[in-house]
């Protein structure tokens, strides 16, 4: 690769935090970052485990000024289109050098994971599953050409160890819709806080102190392991049906049902007549596959796309329909239970 794309496209270990200038940014999960990144590494040929790991290090979780405010997720440099100059570190000859670079701006998340998907797959081959064994052959392949600092090959392994991220190489991920609480472990990124970590794992500081013998005074280690209560949502097969439907459950969005049923969330979107964006109901019946779709309008050969302003009791009155049927027919939690775009069947 020449030097100049070397410097394209190679990733900064440190951007500028969220917390520089009074940004505050929320801590992206595991299950945040997977949501996106599995369809996205598995469409390129990469492991997701290492796609997951980058973005909570170079991202730092979510919160770098960087992904909170302009979607980069990995640091990338700029190449075409905006792009914003942010402070950040770069190691030149095994010594770190604090530099302001251009950094690519993106338009949302899943533009950011799809850029970085294409440049792994297309500058770093040495990181496919094609031309590896493991997941750790792809990080050797990232050590020293895609980051400059010398430790990176072992700081995301330990990512990838610390969070079991080798699962979703093995599509065993799972996403279920009840909550429960335990204990879990966080290991330490660069730029945490006991605020950042207690406010992002659903705790209070003062319970993070408790739970790990820490104090206001304790100073954190990158890397070092700290137990956190854990609550992250995931999908019960008992919401999905034989049909290839699925009824939404609380908590849930078309990412986390799209990333479980094998599908995309524009297809979802499509086969559902509703927008990539909408707000789903919770009772709300989705349709996951053509054939579920098709027998559907089988059962019932006429729908109604939802309009700004309908309730559902206009809406049965003008097909000569009670209510009751209707919000029986749909699997509708309660009479209120409309979304703008929303397909029912009549």
């Amino acid at each position: 690769m020449s030097k100049i794309k070397k410097i394209m496209f190679s990733a900064a270990m440190t951007v500028a935090t969220a917390g520089i200038g009074g940004v505050t940014a929320r801590a992206s999960t595991v299950s945040d970052f997977a949501q996106i990144a599995v369809p996205v590494a598995n469409h390129y040929g990469l492991y997701p485990s290492v796609m997951i790991a980058q973005a909570l290090l170079e991202s730092n979780s979510g919160q770098s000024l960087l992904a909170s405010d302009y979607n980069n997720y990995f640091g990338i440099k700029w190449t075409n289109g905006e792009s914003i100059d942010l402070p950040t570190t770069e190691y030149l000859n095994g010594e770190a050098k604090a530099i302001t670079q251009p950094f690519q701006v993106y338009s949302s998340e899943e533009e950011s994971f799809d850029a970085q998907g294409q440049l792994l797959a297309n500058y770093y081959p040495g990181t496919l599953r094609a031309n590896t064994s493991s997941y750790q052959d792809a990080l050797a392949a990232l050590q020293g050409v895609y980051a400059t600092d010398p430790n990176y090959e072992n700081i995301l392994d330990s990512i990838i160890q610390t969070y079991d991220l080798t699962a979703f190489d093995n599509g065993n991920y799972t996403t279920q819709a009840t909550v429960s609480t335990s204990v879990d472990q966080y290991s330490v990124l660069p730029g945490d806080s006991l605020w950042s970590i207690a406010t992002s794992s659903g705790m209070t500081v003062s319970d993070l102190e408790t739970l790990n013998n820490l104090n206001t005074d304790s100073i954190l280690q990158i890397g070092q392991i700290l137990s956190v209560k854990s609550s992250e949502p995931s999908l019960t097969s008992e919401s999905f049906s034989a049909e290839g439907t699925y009824k939404v459950q609380e908590g849930d969005n078309l990412w986390l049902i799209a990333l479980n049923s094998g599908t995309t969330v524009s297809a979802l979107a499509d086969l559902n007549g509703i927008s990539e964006e909408a707000t789903l109901q919770v009772g709300q019946i989705l349709q996951l596959t053509e054939a579920s779709q098709t027998n559907s309008n089988n059962q019932s050969a006429r729908s109604y796309k939802v309009q700004s302003g309908d309730t559902i009791s206009a809406i049965a009155n003008n097909f000569g329909l009670s209510v009751q049927d209707l919000v029986s027919l749909n699997g509708l939690p309660d009479a209120n239970a409309l979304a703008v775009g929303q397909i029912l069947n009549l």
